[in-house]
């Protein structure tokens, strides 16, 4: 018996130290992201130096760069990727906006509210990348024309490879599109650079990001191996003035969907430039609530639809190229889906990424369009030319109008305003909840744009819809459905709800409400995901030390018996 003592504890002692050398090794793994909205370098500026974090999923956990690996879906390879302006790379590779690919990935950047942190300007400057090829970002070219390979830089100096000495403007939050010409695994060494107002750089520390891209089964060609791509520069060049030490933030970054509060902001604003969600739709208890998310300061702040006014000055006026006049308009008011001139005009887009798990699809449904012209909405991409957002294939927003979002999503467009003058949209969000049958809608939003007036012009007065609570905290349920509600009139509502909630019931719709939705949003520079995005968005494999963990706990609670019975039998 004392022999066979001796052995189990040699056993236990064994799988302890087979347990233990994994773990070590799963420390010094990085978290995998493969999903969800992700900025890759977004930019902490609130302690006067720029600090780079990882920001994942609607929540906007923050991860450390230098320990997270961005995995890129096997599903994105493709062989017919001629890009216009890629002359380093073959038509062979992996191209995250695919529309082949399982789901959409295209990590973005931003640096909230740094010019309100005292810098002028932000940028990533590179200074070292590995990988088995050449590593291109970019974003579609709204208007290339004919050109169905055209494609637009965001790099300085109109790059379109990230290369050592190569520099990323950060204009305000944006998406772009990656392609790696081979499977395998690439690194990007960089910092953040903050110049203020009187010229003075500052320097984040350098961190190192991963890139992990999946081989897919269709590529034939032999792996590479990761190489230096291109002579790395200095990192730490002499400093202007002296810098202060940044703290590591303990604080999550500012706030996004999920955080949104009970109450909307109901203080009338003009928003000029930078980054608004202008339907931004969120799950609260169930219910839909149509928000305003605005993204122009250093965090979110969510308006009523009705408290906002959208101003797009003279600057905006673009002659058309003929490919697009004919689809289009020969001129008008636009906005690129790029988000390129977010410093000097609103850069406009929807978000779903809040109904999740309560909802998966959501339609943004159209009530009325008034103004002196017309709203054009319309999407880019390498291969397919035009696209429209909207569900009946057309380019023109009316009355009826639907774009359907089919997973939660974070989508920009391409805007044009045929006309100058004031143009008002009234539009709610419906879907119905993953655990439900009955279709339910939000409130209407009613939305202003004033379009071609001088920065200077002095606005109409807007007055705000007063929204006292944006959500309900009891609504009482409908004793039937709501009969079929056109989308082209205001629902009047099935939910009972106190006279003071104003604007704020989620009407409960019948299947029929919504006109049918055959097409989905097409891929843009922040384009709608094609799988559900989850909070959080990352993928915390366990991997072989998940499998291990259970194994040994199993095999030691079994040793351990053996050993208890052992001494019992001994022992009588």
């Amino acid at each position: 018996m004392h022999t066979l003592h001796r052995g189990l504890v040699a056993l236990l002692a064994l799988m302890l130290a087979a347990f233990y050398l994994p773990l070590a090794q799963a420390a010094d793994s990085r978290i995998e992201i493969s999903k969800g909205h992700t900025d890759g370098f977004y930019v902490l500026t609130d302690s006067k130096t720029p600090v780079v974090k990882v920001a994942n999923g609607i929540r906007n956990t923050l991860y450390d760069p230098n320990e997270v690996v961005f995995l890129i879906d096997d599903s994105t390879y493709g062989t017919g990727y001629t890009f216009r302006g890629l002359e380093h790379s073959g038509p062979e590779g992996y191209y995250t906006a695919s529309f082949d690919a399982d789901r959409y990935f295209e990590p973005g950047w931003s640096a909230p509210g740094f010019r309100d942190n005292g810098f002028a300007s932000m940028r990533i400057d590179f200074i070292a990348a590995t990988g088995p090829g050449p590593i291109a970002l970019f974003g579609n070219d709204p208007l290339g024309g004919e050109d169905e390979f055209a494609i637009a830089p965001f790099l300085e100096g109109g790059r379109y490879y990230i290369e050592p000495g190569a520099s990323l403007p950060i204009l305000g939050h944006t998406h772009a599109h990656w392609y790696f010409e081979h499977a395998g695994t690439y690194t990007i060494t960089g910092q953040a650079v903050g110049v203020t107002h009187d010229g003075t750089e500052l320097r984040s520390e350098t961190f190192t990001e991963m890139f992990k891209v999946e081989k897919s089964e269709q590529d034939a060609r032999p792996s590479l191996p990761s190489l230096p791509i291109g002579a790395p520069v200095d990192s730490t060049p002499a400093p202007t003035s002296p810098a202060p030490t940044a703290p590591e933030p303990t604080a999550p970054a500012p706030s996004t969907s999920a955080s949104q509060p009970e109450k909307l902001s109901t203080e009338p604003v003009t928003i000029s430039a930078g980054h608004i969600d202008l339907f931004n739709v969120a799950s609260r208890g169930g219910l839909l609530e149509l928000a305003a998310k605005d993204g122009t300061g250093k965090g979110y702040v969510y308006r009523s639809p009705e408290s906002v006014t959208i101003l797009i000055d003279d600057s905006a006026f673009t002659e058309l190229p003929a490919s697009l006049a004919q689809q289009l308009a020969e001129r008008g008011y636009f906005i690129s889906e790029n988000g390129t001139s977010q410093q000097t005009l609103p850069f406009m887009g929807w978000d779903t990424s809040a109904v999740a798990p309560d909802y998966s699809s959501i339609d943004l449904e159209f009530i009325s369009v008034t103004g002196p012209g017309r709203i054009l909405l319309f999407q880019s991409s390498p291969f397919t030319g035009l696209t429209s957002p909207f569900s009946d294939g057309r380019f023109e927003m009316s009355s009826g109008s639907v774009i359907t979002q089919n997973f939660p999503s974070h989508v920009h467009t391409n805007w044009l305003f045929t006309e100058p003058g004031v143009y008002t949209v009234k539009v709610r969000a419906a879907g119905t909840p993953q655990a439900g049958d009955q279709r339910l809608a939000s409130q209407v939003g009613t939305y202003t744009f004033v379009v071609g007036a001088e920065p200077s012009h002095t606005l109409p007065s807007v007055s705000a819809t007063p929204v006292p609570s944006t959500m309900p905290h009891s609504v009482a349920a409908p004793a039937s459905p709501v009969a079929a509600a056109s989308p082209t009139a205001q629902s009047t509502g099935a939910a009972a709800v106190a006279a003071s909630t104003l604007g704020t019931v989620n009407q409960a719709v019948s299947a029929t409400a919504s006109p049918s939705a055959a097409a989905t949003s097409s891929s843009s520079s922040t384009s709608p995901a094609t799988a559900s995005s989850q909070e959080g968005g990352v993928l915390a494999h366990t991997g072989a030390v998940g499998v291990l963990l259970a194994l040994f706990t199993g095999l030691l609670l079994a040793a351990t018996g053996v050993i208890l019975v052992g001494r019992r039998n001994a022992g009588s």
